[in-house]
Parts: C-alpha cells; structure tokens; sequence
C-alpha cells in the first residue's frame, strides 16, 4: 500500500517537472486565492447605508440618530417621513438598514415605567452585513 502511494506521488512530481504550466496553476491560483479572501475579510463591512424614519421628532431621537451615525458600521443617509418611502429605500437597495423611531420616543425614555422601543430594519439579502448591522446598532 505504501508502495503505491510512493510511486503516485514519485508520478505526479515527474508529471510536475514536465508540465510548468501545470506547476504554475497549482501553486499560484490558491495564493492568490488565499490573499484576496484576506483582503476582502480585513476591510470588513462598514458604512452601511442606513434610512431613518423619525417620527418623534425630539432631543433624544436626534442624539439616538447621532450615535448610530457614528459608529464605524452605519452611515445615516436618508430621512424619511413615512414608511412607505422608507420601504421604496430598502427595497432598491439603497439602505441596507431602516430604524423607525416612534412617537412618544422621549416621553418613553424619560417615564421609568415604561419601556423604550424603537423597531430596526434589516435588509437580510447580505446576511454577514445585516447581522453586523443589528449588532452595531444594538450597540447604540
């Protein structure tokens, strides 16, 4: 059995020296493989396009829109005044993220009894994007 395998491979590196070509493909395509999934892992995922769609209007919604704006991950580009555009948006692919602030958003915020929500929006087409998304602006 070992014999076998040792005559395959004494083969293959005969076969190797006559076929440069051959030689070249084999080591050079998964190097290079290797390097652009690298390259495209290290650049990550930021700047997602976010739409917002505030409909409290108030210090605390402009502070929230704020902070998800400056997180690395998000980049509020569009203010919406109704769902429907806000739909139109995410599903041109335009924003890959929608967060709808209700109103009431900072009576909520301030009465200690009641709980702050606020609805996000993923566009999951990208789910590597999406869940970064969510987690940055869960994050806020």
């Amino acid at each position: 059995m070992i014999l076998r395998i040792s005559n395959l491979i004494a083969k293959e590196l005969i076969q190797f020296g006559r076929d440069r070509l051959l030689t070249l493909f084999i080591l050079l395509v998964p190097a290079l493989q290797l390097l652009l999934l690298a390259q495209a892992i290290e650049r990550g995922i930021n700047q997602q396009p976010v739409v917002i769609l505030d409909q409290d209007r108030s210090y605390q919604s402009r502070r929230l829109i704020s902070n998800l704006d400056n997180t690395e991950e998000l980049q509020v580009r569009f203010y919406v005044d109704s769902p429907d555009e806000m739909r139109h948006l995410l599903d041109e692919g335009r924003a890959r993220m929608a967060v709808v602030i209700p109103a009431g958003f900072a009576q909520d915020l301030a009465s200690a009894r009641v709980s702050q929500s606020i609805q996000i929006i993923a566009d999951a087409t990208n789910t590597m994007a999406a869940s970064i998304s969510m987690s940055a602006a869960s994050g806020v």
